[in-house]
């Protein structure tokens, strides 16, 4: 893979939009090219990869810059999967962090894609850990 490229820049709206659509995730965000772009803006830290000048991947970081930091968006075109071109993407996100003395790394993590993490030195949360998800429900609201 001789051509490809990693940095640290944001790519254009539509180039970030056509790849976040591979994931399906748009259905489940419900949301507008204008706010997913948004999201990768408004990022701590952004890593493209390309082939030949085309975004083939991507992953992001929000970070109070301190003490935590959340992995999230780590697309890999289907095409370029299982060529280790994720685990760069994620050691350049981790190295990231470090190198700006963040202690506490999270990621959200795709439904499937749990070994992955696992093999990169990443465990589950335990059951008791602090931590809960705000799921927009209330007790006999829709």
């Amino acid at each position: 893979m001789k051509n490809i490229t990693f940095d640290s820049s944001i790519p254009s709206q539509l180039e970030f939009c056509s790849l976040f659509r591979i994931t399906g995730w748009y259905k489940e965000y419900n949301l507008t090219d204008e706010q997913i772009y948004g999201s990768a803006t408004n990022s701590y830290f952004f890593t493209s990869v390309r082939d030949k000048g085309e975004l083939i991947g991507c992953g992001r970081i929000i970070s109070d810059g301190y003490i935590h930091a959340l992995i999230v968006d780590m697309i890999i075109h289907p095409d370029y999967q299982g060529k280790g071109i994720g685990k760069a993407v994620l050691d350049k996100l981790i190295s990231h962090c470090k190198s700006n003395g963040i202690i506490d790394i999270q990621l959200f993590c795709a439904k499937g894609k749990e070994g992955f993490y696992l093999k990169n030195s990443f465990v589950p949360r335990p059951v008791d850990a602090p931590g809960m998800q705000y799921t927009n429900k209330r007790e006999g609201q829709n």
